[in-house]
């Protein structure tokens, strides 16, 4: 918010910031605002975030890596 984004939600700031900070790879919404800050917010490993809709191509029967990890225990 401090880098010229005052305009933000606390909530989407706080999506915005804990994303830059795990460094994830893409951060997904739907969201117009958030939309239009692609690759312009600094992750904590220096790179750019990246931010974009969901692929709307469903995965038959691929499970997300944390949902594969937590059904093996």
């Amino acid at each position: 918010m401090r880098a010229g984004h005052a305009g933000l939600k606390p909530q989407d700031a706080a999506h915005l910031a804990t994303a830059a900070m795990a460094n994830v790879a893409e951060l997904h919404t739907f969201d117009e605002r958030l939309l239009a800050l692609d690759r312009q917010i600094d992750k904590l490993d220096g790179s750019k975030l990246r931010i974009c809709k969901p692929d709307p191509a469903p995965r038959p029967t691929l499970d997300p890596p944390l949902v594969e990890r937590m059904k093996r225990g």
